[in-house]
């Protein structure tokens, strides 16, 4: 499944202040569920090794979610490289169903991180004597350019112990990443329109609009004055010394003082 933006702005002469938190829209999931295969639980971390065909853009990291409803229990995923077994980048997934469920995996948003071609990765995840994962032939898809390598178990549940590294057929679906072209990250970390309060939500995607008015006040830059919050009667400034604006000495000179004159004719004060 793709994410689409779903964006509902509710009426009010108001400013909103708009956090989105999302994936881009080429992303999808580098590990999925086909059906079939074998769920089991299992004390220690688990996971797969695995390499990528091109420069790829990790967006967020997940847990495979059995039927959906919801995690047992809270989970830790990591990515990491092999040859050093330094981690590449983590996250914690909330148990239930506070992360979005994307092709039936938990998922997390994290900043992004670019895997290369020509390195061996592997992934592990936790506390699956809780929560199953599911491995087989068949059972398992890989997006394309993501080469399944085989069966990565931690010596511990934790998913820093040192692993072991085997063979197997494609599977062992219990933690997942989210991939996305790695140029221009799809990224909106903040703006300001006129709108109401409420949050909307698709997929991965968070629209989240605040009732109030953080910009309420009055801002002014050389000649412009800029008013903004509820809407209001616009009061101007009175008139200034400078009235022509000339920028060449002398500033004030013999036009701004017939210019006043006719501001002040006009009603300036």
């Amino acid at each position: 499944m793709k994410p689409s933006f779903l964006s509902r702005l509710k009426g009010g002469a108001v400013i909103s202040t708009l956090l989105i938190a999302g994936l881009p829209a080429s992303a999808q999931t580098a590990a999925s569920y086909n059906g079939g295969g074998t769920l089991l639980n299992f004390g220690n971390a688990t996971g797969w090794g695995f390499t990528v065909s091109s420069p790829t853009s990790v967006q967020a990291l997940g847990v495979f979610d059995e039927d959906g409803d919801g995690l047992a229990s809270a989970h830790a995923v990591g990515i990491f490289v092999r040859s050093s077994l330094a981690m590449v980048t983590s996250a914690s997934i909330p148990a239930g169903t506070v992360a979005p469920l994307i092709d039936g995996n938990r998922l997390t948003n994290i900043a992004p991180v670019v895997l290369n071609p020509g390195v061996e990765y592997y992934m592990l995840t936790d506390n699956l004597s809780t929560d199953r994962y599911v491995f087989g032939v068949g059972a398992v898809a890989f997006t394309p350019g993501v080469n399944w390598l085989g069966f990565v178990d931690g010596s511990t549940n934790s998913i820093t112990s040192t692993p072991t590294f085997n063979g197997g057929v494609p599977g062992n679906l219990g933690p997942t990443f989210y991939v996305g072209a790695p140029a221009n990250p799809y990224k909106l970390s903040w703006w300001t329109v006129d709108g109401g309060g409420g949050k909307s939500a698709s997929g991965a995607l968070i629209l989240e609009g605040t009732s109030g008015q953080p910009d309420a006040g009055k801002a002014a830059g050389g000649f412009y004055t800029l008013a903004s919050g509820f809407w209001s009667t616009f009061v101007p400034d009175p008139c200034y010394v400078n009235c022509d604006a000339s920028t060449s000495p002398p500033i004030l000179n013999i036009n701004d003082f017939n210019c006043f004159l006719n501001k002040f004719a006009a009603g300036c004060s």
